[in-house]
């Protein structure tokens, strides 16, 4: 398998939680930048075209796809989280 270290440089997942799927719940719609994150990506600004799959219970799979952008958020806000992929 070490052919695919020509494509990818590394893989995150995320198991998804109601206020990031349930709409009446939350429109949380964002990674935060933990240090796995920011191995990959380091700390300057960048967008990326991305795909996105959810695997269901049974295994089902939706796809889509969409652009990502990966960013310090405390460019206007000090408190929050230091880098997000939105």
């Amino acid at each position: 398998m070490d052919f695919l270290s020509l494509y990818f440089k590394g893989v995150a997942a995320k198991i998804l939680c109601s206020v990031e799927i349930n709409k009446w719940n939350s429109n949380q719609h964002e990674f935060h930048g933990v240090r796995v994150l920011k191995n990959i990506f380091g700390l300057k600004r960048q967008y990326f075209n991305a795909r996105f799959i959810y695997v269901d219970k049974q295994g089902k799979m939706i796809q889509d796809t969409g652009r990502l952008t990966w960013y310090d958020a405390r460019e206007y806000d000090l408190y929050r989280t230091p880098v997000i992929l939105y």
